[in-house]
C-alpha cells in the first residue's frame, strides 16, 4: 500500500539473531510523484555488497529519477552486514533454481515427438515394471526311486544297551514309482515310539536278516558300551589336576602293558613290515601278475629290498614273457 507522497517498500532480510526467520520491514522514502518496488540483495542480478537495490518503476518514471532513486543513500535496516553472509549464500543457492541437482537436461525424442527409453537398468519406469510380465516358474515330481539297503553292525555309542545297528554300503534298487501311485499306496507315518528297535530285536536283526556271526556282534556291543563310559566321562567337569593325573596313569598303564608283552619299537616295526609283505604278495598272487617263482624270489630272506624293487621287477618279468616265444621260435628255426 502507498500514497502519492510517501512510498511504503516492502524488504525482506535477515535477522542473524533469530535465522533462519525472515523478518518484514516497511521502510519509508521520500519519492515524489513515482511508485519504486525495491528488491533484496539475494536477488541474482544484484552484485553490491554495500546495499543497493534494483529500481523497477510501477509507474511513468524518467531516467533521471531513477538515478537519483539509485544514489540515494539506503538506511541501516536496509544494509546487509558481512555476518549475515552465510545465510545469505545458503538462501541464495537453495533458490537459485527449482530444477533437481541430477538434471539431466530435456528428455530425447523421435522425429514423431515420442520420447526414448533409456538402456540402464535404473531408467525403466514404474508403468514399464508393471506391464512387464513375470517369469514363469515350473515345479513338477514325476518319479520316485525306493532302495533297499543292507543292515550292519554299527558303531554308535548312544543306545541304551545291546549292538548298534546301522545300513551297510550294498543296496537292491527297485523300479522306478509315479509319485501319485506312491502316496496312494503308502501307509501312515509311524510315530516315533515305533520306530525304536529294541536291544534282543536288534540281535535278531542282525544274526537272522543280516547273517552276521554272534562274535562280531557281541564285540560291537563291548565297544559301544566302552565308547559310551568314554563319553561319559568326558563330560563329568574335572579338576586340572584330576586330569594331570589321569594323563599320568593312562601312560604308566601303556608301558606297563608293553613290559608285559616283552615288544619293543624294533621288533614292532619289523612286524609291521612282515604283514605289509604279506599283504603285497596276495594282491600279486589275486591279480596274476607273476607266476610261482617271482614269489619265491620276492619272498627271500631279503624281502625289505625285494619289496622295494618289485615293481621294476615285475615290469622286466612281463616284457621277457611277452618277447621270449618270439625269440626262441626264431632261434629253433635258425
Amino acid at each position: 500500500e502507498y500514497d502519492d507522497s510517501n512510498a511504503v517498500i516492502s524488504v525482506k532480510s535477515f535477522n542473524q539473531s533469530s535465522a533462519p526467520a525472515i523478518v518484514n520491514e516497511q521502510v519509508e522514502f521520500n519519492i515524489p510523484a513515482c511508485v519504486a518496488h525495491a528488491v533484496s540483495n539475494d536477488d541474482e542480478d544484484t552484485d553490491s555488497e554495500n546495499g543497493n537495490i534494483r529500481t523497477v518503476a510501477l509507474g511513468i518514471c524518467n531516467n533521471s529519477l531513477v538515478s537519483d532513486l539509485e544514489k540515494e543513500t539506503l538506511p541501516s535496516s536496509l544494509t546487509r552486514a558481512s555476518s549475515d553472509d552465510f545465510m545469505y549464500k545458503a538462501n541464495r543457492r537453495r533458490r537459485r533454481s527449482s530444477r533437481p541437482c541430477n538434471y539431466a537436461g530435456p528428455t530425447p525424442r523421435r522425429a514423431d515427438g515420442t520420447a526414448l527409453k533409456s538402456c540402464f537398468r535404473g531408467s525403466i519406469s514404474s508403468s514399464d515394471l508393471s506391464h512387464a510380465e513375470a517369469p514363469k516358474r515350473r515345479v513338477s515330481f514325476g518319479e520316485i526311486k525306493v532302495r533297499q539297503y543292507e543292515r550292519a553292525v554299527g558303531d554308535h555309542p548312544c543306545v541304551s544297551s545291546g549292538a548298534p545297528i546301522t545300513m551297510g554300503w550294498k543296496f537292491n534298487q527297485y523300479r522306478a514309482i509315479d509319485l501319485d501311485t506312491y502316496e496312494t499306496s503308502r501307509g501312515t507315518t509311524r510315530p516315533a515310539e515305533q520306530l525304536r528297535i529294541p536291544a534282543c530285536e536288534r540281535v535278531r536283526m542282525l544274526v537272522h536278516q543280516a547273517n552276521i556271526p554272534i562274535r562280531d556282534v557281541k564285540d560291537a556291543e563291548l565297544k559301544a558300551m566302552k565308547d559310551r563310559e568314554e563319553l561319559r566321562k568326558t563330560m563329568d567337569p574335572k579338576s586340572p589336576r584330576a586330569q594331570k593325573f589321569e594323563e599320568i596313569s593312562d601312560s604308566a598303564r601303556r608301558r606297563l602293558k608293553r613290559i608285559a608283552s616283552l615288544t619293543n619299537y624294533k621288533r614292532e616295526e619289523k612286524r609291521l613290515w612282515k604283514n605289509a609283505h604279506e599283504v603285497e604278495i596276495k594282491k600279486i598272487h589275486e591279480r596274476g601278475l607273476c607266476r610261482d617263482e617271482e614269489l619265491a624270489v620276492v619272498s627271500c630272506p631279503r624281502w625289505q629290498r625285494q619289496l622295494r624293487n618289485m615293481d621294476s621287477f615285475i615290469s622286466a618279468r612281463r616284457v621277457v614273457n611277452q618277447f621270449w616265444p618270439k625269440a626262441a621260435y626264431l632261434l629253433k628255426n635258425k
